[in-house]
């Protein structure tokens, strides 16, 4: 493991630190929304900025998606920094949130461990010249309500954003003034330097809510699968908890997982994961947001008996 940095301020090696951004600019563009582009141009692996918003835990990432939902909010800022931490920077963020998407982008985001804190910054992948429109490959970093259709205009566009997964992976980077971090698997055992940098850890797609009653049953079959492994059964649950109860097609979602025997499954998971607070937690949550006319279903299935 690399500790910090000996030469403390004269580290030459603080650029997140020290906000040595690239000089950009906010453009307009034609189908996109607003863009970012480079004011100057950008060797490749160059430092553009960091991503930067409120860091919030998962729980709080369930309520604002379906708050910025209502409010009738287009676009979400969303980008996940570790297992229980996600940035939104829907709000309160900097112009790294207006760099639009591309199937064959010329950057990439990358995650750094400095000091003790993860964090997030957007780096060239080639050379970029003076006044050309950054981008990189949302693929599944950013939040969704539905599938976004993709105006990137490169030949091997795939049609919509995060359609398909591809092979540049998101890298956890260790080095002068960083540490690799605990709570992180990796596929080695060394630290990392910047110039030996190698890719730690794939991302993972951030969970999605149950856009079709067709899926449900695929859905409740992966329940089924979900025994002894914790970490799939939050997943799934993340993606009860994102599927809103409030429109027609979250309604009707919930209703065929109702229908289907989810009931049982959620009564299934409190009793195998009982001493697991944090299970138990989002399947009464989930529990709350189903749209049950009755008790009739919670006393059929016995639910009471384990709550």
């Amino acid at each position: 493991m690399v500790d910090d940095c000996h030469c403390g301020r004269y580290c030459q090696n603080r650029r997140f630190q020290l906000c040595q951004y690239a000089r950009v600019d906010v453009i307009k563009t034609e189908k996109k929304g607003f863009g970012l582009r480079a004011l100057t141009d950008l060797p490749a692996n160059a430092f553009i900025m960091e991503y930067i918003g409120e860091v919030i835990p998962n729980n709080e990432f369930v309520r604002r998606t379906r708050s910025y939902e209502t409010e009738g909010l287009e676009h979400y800022y969303f980008m996940t920094l570790k297992t229980d931490e996600i940035i939104d920077a829907t709000k309160k963020g900097c112009l790294a949130r207006f760099i639009n998407h591309s199937c064959k982008p010329n950057s990439v985001t990358q995650k750094w461990v400095i000091g003790k804190k993860m964090r997030i910054g957007i780096f060239t992948t080639k050379f970029v010249k003076a006044g050309d429109e950054l981008t990189f490959d949302y693929k599944f970093e950013r939040y969704g309500a539905v599938a976004q259709k993709c105006y990137c205009g490169e030949s091997c566009c795939k049609g919509y954003i995060g359609g398909a997964l591809g092979t540049a992976d998101q890298e956890t980077l260790a080095g002068p003034c960083m540490q690799p971090s605990d709570d992180e698997d990796t596929d080695g055992a060394g630290a990392v330097t910047i110039s030996q940098k190698r890719s730690l850890r794939k991302r993972s797609k951030p969970p999605q809510p149950l856009h079709d009653p067709d899926e449900v049953q695929s859905f409740v079959k992966k329940m089924l699968d979900s025994v002894g492994k914790p970490r799939l059964v939050n997943r799934l649950l993340h993606r009860l908890e994102l599927t809103n109860p409030d429109n027609s097609v979250g309604r009707e979602v919930l209703k065929n997982f109702v229908r289907l025997h989810g009931l049982k499954m959620l009564k299934f998971w409190l009793g195998e994961w009982k001493g697991d607070e944090e299970i138990v937690k989002s399947v009464l949550r989930v529990l709350d947001s189903l749209p049950l006319a009755n008790k009739n279903g919670l006393e059929d299935c016995k639910m009471f008996d384990v709550i």
